[in-house]
């Protein structure tokens, strides 16, 4: 298995190809994390009134992330650019952005601040399985659980709160 793949799902890729499982996980990282973005969105902004700061945040917080895409891309040696390199780096910022909506808005913490921590924690932990040096063992399987736990609870505790109104 391929090092920075820390779930179960590329246990079931590499039967596809050896060849093509590194690009076809990127490919998979990738798309979950605009997916695992685009729902934190919507999710945070469905009962946290937006103020000033949530405005501020939404317009700096993609020209921020571009930049900081863009630094980290051109920190690569030249002859190792590539689009798979960028997209790493394109799925990294957009897991700390994850965070950042929820721990960032002070909007989330005062309306939903059970799900705010719960689901701000669980693309920390992912952040944390990312890292090179993790191997694959009963540690890694542990946190991983734990952070499609996390994703579940504070989902329960968003459904509980929209069954009461």
């Amino acid at each position: 298995m391929p090092m920075g793949y820390p779930d179960g799902h590329h246990f079931c890729f590499e039967r596809v190809s050896h060849r093509s499982l590194p690009y076809f996980c990127d490919t998979y990282n990738c798309s979950y994390k605009h997916a695992l973005l685009a729902c934190f969105i919507c999710i945070s902004i469905a009962y946290a009134p937006l103020q000033r700061w949530d405005r501020d945040f939404f317009f700096l917080a993609p020209i921020l992330g571009g930049i900081l895409v863009a630094v980290l891309f051109l920190h690569v040696p030249a002859n190792m650019r590539s689009s798979l390199v960028l997209e790493r780096y394109i799925a990294t910022v957009e897991v700390w952005f994850c965070t950042a909506i929820w721990w960032l808005r002070l909007s989330c913490w005062r309306t939903q601040p059970g799900p705010t921590f719960l689901l701000g924690i669980a693309p920390i932990i992912q952040i944390t399985l990312m890292q090179p040096i993790n191997s694959y063992n009963e540690t890694t399987v542990f946190f991983s659980q734990v952070m499609l736990l996390s994703i579940l609870l504070g989902t329960l505790r968003i459904l509980q709160c929209e069954l009461r109104h």
